[in-house]
C-alpha cells in the first residue's frame, strides 16, 4: 500500500497532499487530520489523490473542511467507493445531549447530501468521523444533527435546517 502523510499543520489554509494511486494497490493520502482510503482497483490506470483542507465550502455549515479528489473522474461511477475520515466538529462537545456528528457533502451540482447515522463511523477516542462515498469534492464536519432526526437526505442544506428549525422552534429565516 502507498501512504503519503506530509508534515503540514492540519486546518483550513493548510496546503493540499497528493498521493500517486497506483491501480493495483490500496493508497491512503492523509495529512494528519483527514485521509483518504483508495482500495486497490478504483481506478484504471495511474492517478492522484488531493485532500485540501478549507474553511466553510457553504457559508452555511461550520466545522473542519476539506476538498477531496481524485485525478481520474472515472472512478465515480456510482459502483465504486472510497473512505474518508475527518476530524469531528470539536463544537459537537459544547452542544447539548442528542446531538451527533454528521457530515455535509457539497458535489458540484449543488444538490448538498448530509451523512449520519448508521452511514457515519463515529471514533470518540481518535476524534474522527469515517464514512464510504462513490463521489468526492468538499466535506464538512458537523456536529448540529439532532440524533434520530436526520437520515442521509439529498436537498438544499441550508432550506432543509430552515423547515426543521421552523417545524420544532416556530423559527422563521430572515432573507
Amino acid at each position: 500500500p502507498t501512504t503519503t502523510q506530509p508534515s503540514v499543520p492540519p486546518g483550513p489554509g493548510a496546503n493540499s497532499v497528493t498521493a500517486h494511486i497506483n491501480p493495483g494497490a490500496p493508497t491512503t493520502v492523509s495529512d494528519g487530520a483527514y485521509s483518504l482510503l483508495i482500495p486497490a482497483g478504483t481506478v484504471s490506470s495511474p492517478a492522484t489523490a488531493t485532500i485540501t483542507p478549507i474553511g466553510d465550502p457553504s457559508g452555511d455549515v461550520d466545522g473542519p473542511s476539506a476538498d477531496f479528489s481524485i485525478s481520474d473522474p472515472s472512478w465515480e461511477n456510482g459502483t465504486k467507493t472510497v473512505q474518508v475520515t475527518m476530524p469531528i466538529d470539536p463544537d459537537l462537545a459544547s452542544l447539548a445531549s442528542g446531538f451527533v456528528p454528521a457530515v455535509v457533502h457539497f458535489p458540484a451540482d449543488g444538490d448538498s447530501q448530509i451523512v449520519s447515522g448508521s452511514d457515519l463511523t463515529v471514533d470518540q477516542t481518535d476524534g474522527t468521523v469515517t464514512f464510504e462515498t462513490t463521489s468526492l469534492s468538499p466535506f464538512t464536519s458537523t456536529g448540529g444533527v439532532i440524533d434520530d432526526l436526520l437520515r442521509p437526505v439529498s436537498s438544499n442544506v441550508r432550506q432543509w435546517a430552515e423547515s426543521q428549525l421552523a417545524h420544532f422552534e416556530g423559527y422563521t429565516a430572515a432573507d
